[in-house]
């Protein structure tokens, strides 16, 4: 006989094995059923539906599985050093690593900006790094942190649909994205005098 503990081992694993399962299959057909997701995963349509009684579920745990690796990504992007631009593409570099896996899931973000500004593992530290770059004069002291991350959250889709239609290079991503969060879209030579 299975002893509890046990059970909750199994149960965590399958959860584990159905979540990675679905950030792979999503990420490659993001219209993939439950079925599809069992069925690559390897257990029984019963055990993901046990687990996730509906695909909205599944989504929505997929969804703080990401976010929350996008919050130890940041937090290992060392944010604190060098100027606010810099910072800014570490971060940007760190976050496109977690979109281009969770791709499926990239464009809730341009949706619900809300999903960065009102995490406070995400808001928290690029809002510092806003805050440090107006301080400095890197950064426009007119925007607002949350208007500077909800650019920034749509710059992050348009980078991760590119790479998913090989239209930007994975190793150029970041410095594209920060380049036109801190510049815009206009050539310098044409950009109007303030």
């Amino acid at each position: 006989m299975s002893t509890p503990s046990r059970l909750r081992a199994d149960a965590a694993r399958n959860v584990e094995r159905i979540l990675a399962t679905a950030e792979t299959t999503l990420a490659q057909r993001p219209e993939a059923t439950m079925q599809e997701i069992a069925t690559a995963s390897g257990l029984g349509r019963a055990t993901v539906y046990r687990h996730f009684p509906t695909r909205e579920e599944l989504l929505d745990a997929l969804r703080e599985r990401a976010l929350d690796e996008a919050e130890r990504a940041l937090a290992g992007a060392r944010l604190d050093e060098g100027s606010a631009p810099e910072a800014l593409e570490r971060a940007v570099a760190a976050l496109l690593s977690v979109g281009r896996r969770y791709r499926s899931l990239v464009s809730q973000i341009a949706l619900h900006p809300e999903l960065l500004v009102g995490r406070p593992g995400l808001a928290q530290p690029l809002g510092s790094v806003i805050v440090r770059g107006r301080q400095t004069g890197e950064l426009d002291a007119g925007l607002s942190p949350p208007f500077v991350i909800g650019a920034l959250a749509g710059l992050l889709v348009a980078a991760v649909r590119e790479q998913a239609k090989d239209r930007l290079a994975p190793e150029d991503a970041a410095a594209v994205v920060t380049r036109t969060l801190l510049h815009g879209i206009a050539a310098q030579d044409n950009y109007p005098k303030a």
